[in-house]
């Protein structure tokens, strides 16, 4: 079981610090009995540990695709990266770089496809339960916003998820701020609310994903 742990771990790792150009120092990783409050895995802020379910790890890593573990893995380093850069980011910009970091993995590592495929299942999600787009303390709400960014980036031949994620990493504002300024200098074409209220369920537009909401 520890042997498939260090393998996911020594997959996201490597990953993180090519694409973003930053490297971590050292991590610990801490195996515990109960679910960490974001699911597979959570990094403690201001520290170098990242909590592992012992259980859901345990059955996950069993299953040769071993999703979830990975998918949790790039996004618990990418924090742990940015708490080292900047220690007083919001929790939404840490959550939603992190998870544009997250959507990058998935369709490096699994393909566009895949992240299309994840990206609906989660906005049928929302609009399933009749979520509230504008509440940014929700991860379902963070991740769907976050996946719909990567892929209007994928999407562009002119554009990097890589260079969007290195220099939110790098940026000393906060979240939307951030985003915000750096998309503005990398010419994305679209800010953070041009993604939000393609979810406005008063909008008729259609998503980067060529889904209506």
């Amino acid at each position: 079981f520890l042997g498939r742990v260090q393998g996911v771990f020594n997959e996201a790792i490597p990953y993180s610090e090519r694409t973003t150009g930053v490297s971590l120092p050292e991590y610990n990783v801490v195996v515990i009995q109960g679910k960490p409050q974001n699911g597979y895995s959570e990094t403690i802020k201001g520290t170098n540990v990242i909590l592992i379910d012992a259980e859901l790890w345990y059955k996950a890593t069993r299953d040769k695709e071993m999703y979830g573990p990975r998918l949790s893995t790039p996004h618990e380093v990418y924090h742990l990266l940015n708490y080292s850069m900047d220690t007083n980011e919001s929790k939404f910009g840490l959550e939603f770089s992190a998870m544009l970091h997250e959507a990058g993995f998935i369709a490096d590592i699994f393909g566009k496809k895949r992240l299309k495929d994840d990206l609906d299942k989660r906005a049928d999600f929302i609009r399933e339960n009749k979520i509230d787009m504008s509440n940014l303390t929700r991860s379902a709400v963070t991740r769907v916003l976050a996946y719909d960014t990567a892929l209007r980036v994928l999407n562009s031949k002119e554009l990097s998820l890589k260079e969007l994620n290195r220099q939110l990493l790098l940026d000393s504002d906060n979240g939307i701020v951030s985003f915000n300024k750096i998309a503005g200098k990398m010419g994305l074409g679209f800010t953070f609310e041009d993604v939000l209220k393609s979810y406005s369920p008063n909008d008729s537009a259609t998503t980067s994903n060529g889904r209506g909401q």
